[in-house]
């Protein structure tokens, strides 16, 4: 194993768009103002912030720690969904959210379901060559 022992000013701006991003995500989530559309707002920015967690392990090196080598991370299925029901319920004040909606959601939850089961399968080996070839 190989870990980056510096903490370079890219990790650092990553982590406070991350942190910032939280904050901000669950200040929308609050809100009751536009709480429709907001909702959505603020899970789209929590799942970018979550998104930036993907960075933070390749640049730091951690993608090579035994707990974080698969670690299921598909935020970025789930952001585009989230952002076009946020305009849709700008736009239509009026618009009804029904079941059928959630098709939208179908390939972030295919693929969530996928990375689990790859990180459960793969967590249990300690060898990187193992788990590369149970991931494939």
């Amino acid at each position: 194993m190989v870990f980056n022992n510096t903490f370079s000013i890219f990790d650092l701006i990553v982590l406070i768009g991350l942190t910032q991003g939280v904050v901000c995500g669950i200040l929308l989530l609050r809100t009751k103002r536009n709480a429709r559309s907001n909702r959505f707002l603020g899970l789209a920015v929590l799942f970018f912030s979550f998104l930036c967690t993907k960075m933070l392990l390749h640049t730091l090196n951690l993608w090579d720690t035994h707990l974080l080598r698969y670690f299921p991370n598909s935020a970025e299925l789930i952001i585009a969904p989230l952002m076009y029901f946020y305009v849709v319920f700008l736009v239509v004040p009026d618009f009804k959210w029904h079941k059928a909606h959630l098709i939208h959601f179908f390939p972030f939850f295919v693929f969530q379901a996928y990375a689990i089961v790859v990180y459960s399968l793969t967590l249990g080996h300690t060898d990187f060559a193992q788990k590369d070839i149970l991931a494939d």
